[in-house]
Parts: structure tokens; C-alpha cells; sequence
């Protein structure tokens, strides 16, 4: 290709058509221009494809996340529903006491202390 663009500027130049030798030139500029703008939108193309997967990773990343902080906070309502089934009981001993043993309400304490410790702890290993 480049053997043939040389031949033929050679051509005109030796049988001294200078207008034809100029248009000839300003196409091949033509050609060149036409060539970088190709080579610019295809790099173009190229890096919009690449933040398009850098974002998809990402965006998968974070629903990832989420889904573990939901489970985390699910964790974290059971938990407090427990605390507060507990604390209803509690206050239930507490207003009528003549029916439950003196320890019933402190092992009650004790066994809901030890279960949320239990429940923390496993949810921060997760």
C-alpha cells in the first residue's frame, strides 16, 4: 500500500503536476486524520468497556456487602426480640413473684446473658 502511494507521488512529481501532486497530498493527510480518529474511538470504545466491568464488579461487590449487613442486622432483631421476650417475662415475675421460685428470675438473666454473648460473638466470626 505504501509502495503504491510512493509510486504514484513520484509519478506526478516527475512529469511536474503540481496541482494534482497537492491533491494528492491533502488526501493522504485526509487518509491520516481519518486513521488517528479511527484509532481514538476505538481506544474510546475500549475504556468505556473497561469502567463498565470495573463498575459491574463493583456494584456486585457492594450488593454483596449488603446482603451480609442484612444478615448481620437480621441477627441483631432476633437478638433483640429475644432481649425483649425476656425482659416482658422478667417484668411478669416481677409484678406477681409469689408463683415462681426466688432463682427463676436469675437464671433467667444469667441463661439470656450467656445466649447473647454466645449469638455476638458468632456474629462478628461471620
Amino acid at each position: 500500500m505504501i509502495s503504491l502511494f510512493r509510486k504514484i507521488r513520484q509519478k506526478l512529481l516527475s512529469q511536474n503536476r503540481i496541482t494534482q501532486y497537492l491533491a494528492y497530498a491533502i488526501g493522504e493527510i485526509f487518509l491520516v486524520v481519518i486513521g488517528i480518529f479511527i484509532a481514538i474511538q476505538a481506544n474510546n470504545w475500549n475504556m468505556a468497556r473497561i469502567e463498565q466491568r470495573e463498575l459491574t464488579f463493583e456494584l456486585k461487590k457492594l450488593t454483596e456487602n449488603l446482603k451480609q449487613d442484612i444478615s448481620g442486622l437480621n441477627g441483631v432483631i432476633k437478638s433483640n426480640h429475644s432481649i425483649t421476650s425476656n425482659l416482658d417475662s422478667s417484668l411478669i415475675i416481677l409484678k406477681r413473684p409469689k408463683g415462681y421460685p426466688k432463682d427463676y428470675f436469675f437464671t433467667k438473666i444469667l441463661f439470656h446473658q450467656s445466649n447473647s454473648q454466645i449469638q455476638s460473638q458468632q456474629n462478628l466470626l461471620q
